[in-house]
């Protein structure tokens, strides 16, 4: 399910709505820096992944507690354990 940016920012108060961007954004920037490729980045936070209950970690990202398991998901990644 894709969500534009404008239609969620006026569904949610502005102060959860500040959290769930700075997420998202952490979730991003992890992925590039895992992939160090904006496509492969992509690829990743937008299929899903067994470690997140076959969500996407896009979809994750909208709680702080998934946000936290793709960011786990992704330093296990980046330390070359399995995931």
């Amino acid at each position: 399910m894709h969500i534009g940016f404008k239609a969620l920012a006026r569904q949610v108060p502005k102060p959860m709505a500040e959290d769930r961007t700075e997420q998202v954004a952490r979730v991003i920037a992890l992925s590039e820096l895992l992939w160090d490729d904006a496509e492969a980045a992509q690829r990743f936070i937008n299929a899903p992944h067994p470690e997140l209950g076959n969500r996407t970690p896009l979809e994750c990202a909208s709680t702080e507690l998934g946000a936290r398991q793709v960011e786990d998901v992704v330093a296990r990644a980046i330390y070359g354990l399995p995931v």
